[in-house]
């Protein structure tokens, strides 16, 4: 039902993690849940029942390199593969509903590095982010 006719946007998505509130620096991000399923057969041409697999998360985030130089240097000068686990907490909201929350949980940096080219502007990366859950509010 169109309440107000404002959708939601990246513009209004929050970042808090690794002691920061409020992360400005993020350029992107994605992530999902995956889960396998199948039809079982048994006696006759027609499945019987659905079997599950366990589910598997994946993500990227794309950062500007300010805010993967505060990361590491909060981090003690560490890779980014070498922090522990932390959580992501996006909040978004659009005027109306009230302010919705993913968190994702006991994330991992999977690669670190630096991309660039002649010309460009900024330098920022996108890393493959390891998931191990997402709760939605």
């Amino acid at each position: 039902m169109l309440k107000n006719g404002i959708e939601y946007s990246y513009s209004s998505l929050q970042f808090s993690f690794l002691g920061n509130t409020d992360v400005k620096g993020v350029k992107s991000i994605s992530y999902k849940v995956k889960r396998e399923s199948e039809n079982l057969k048994g006696a006759g041409d027609e499945p019987v029942a659905i079997g599950f697999g366990p589910k598997e998360y994946e993500g990227e985030i794309e950062l500007m390199r300010k805010d993967i130089n505060a990361i590491r240097k909060a981090a003690g000068e560490k890779s980014l593969v070498d922090i522990p686990p932390f959580d992501i907490i996006i909040a978004y909201a659009n005027g109306v509903d009230p302010i919705k929350t993913d968190t994702l949980r006991f994330v991992r940096f999977m690669e670190d590095g630096l991309e660039g080219t002649t010309g460009d502007k900024e330098l920022p990366l996108t890393i493959p982010l390891g998931l191990s859950g997402i709760e939605y509010s």
